[in-house]
């Protein structure tokens, strides 16, 4: 748990540097809970069809950084009545903002060691935790994808929908500088203090799959992403 890795002061001095003149208002229990609630996740599996299969696993993760930027409005949901084009303006200014947005990953001290050698790549992979998304949205099954009404409806889990239940999001984003335990990256969607689970390099020969095919509508919404192309 992340108060087990930086206690007391230390996590106070910490938050205060990460949520900056928010963290005045808080206390020390408050700063805490914002921390580890609810960030700290404890998943539970149960038996299905295999009965070998152990009845209860536990697991917990912990944040190992922050997002810092200025993004702070949350773009899309599955929920509204706006129309395809509207959407569509809005997923176009959305991906025209956050092509151009610098954020700084701020990462716990303490994984400082971690990073060495990531300066050596030109892109990353940041996996970040949603913080804002309500319990009612984790509970969602399925979605228009992008909130276009016009496509027909997809389970989560064949989109890149933030509405899922254990929302562990994606960006892959430009490496523009490491400074210790922070890192300055172009790109990234996520919010202003998302919390950080984890960071790889980008390597095309693990990431790309070998003679990916898509859906028609996947290609639709990659058009209105890259509307030059």
């Amino acid at each position: 748990m992340i108060n087990k890795l930086v206690s007391g002061s230390k996590l106070d001095h910490f938050a205060r540097q990460v949520l900056g003149s928010f963290a005045l208002s808080l206390d020390h229990q408050n700063i805490r809970r914002y921390f580890t609630v609810p960030l700290d996740i404890t998943q539970k599996a149960t038996k299905m069809n295999n009965p070998s299969q152990p009845s209860d696993i536990h697991f917990s993760i912990s944040p190992v950084g922050y997002v810092e930027n200025n993004i702070t409005r949350m773009t899309f949901s599955p929920h509204g009545n706006d129309t395809p084009e509207e959407r569509r303006r809005q997923v176009q200014k959305h991906r025209e903002e956050t092509r151009n947005t610098i954020s700084t990953l701020t990462l716990l001290p303490q994984f400082e060691p971690l990073l060495d050698g990531i300066e050596d790549f030109s892109h990353i992979v940041v996996i970040y935790w949603p913080h804002r998304l309500s319990p009612e949205d984790r509970q969602i099954k399925k979605v228009h994808p992008m909130g276009r009404k016009e496509i027909p409806l997809k389970g989560v889990f064949s989109t890149r929908s933030p509405a899922r239940p254990n929302p562990l999001l994606i960006s892959t984003v430009r490496l523009l500088e490491r400074k210790g335990h922070q890192l300055r990256v172009q790109g990234l969607e996520a919010l202003d203090k998302s919390p950080i689970m984890d960071i790889k390099p980008m390597t095309n020969l693990f990431d790309d799959g070998e003679a990916p095919t898509f859906p028609d509508w996947i290609t639709d919404i990659n058009k209105d992403l890259n509307p030059e192309e």
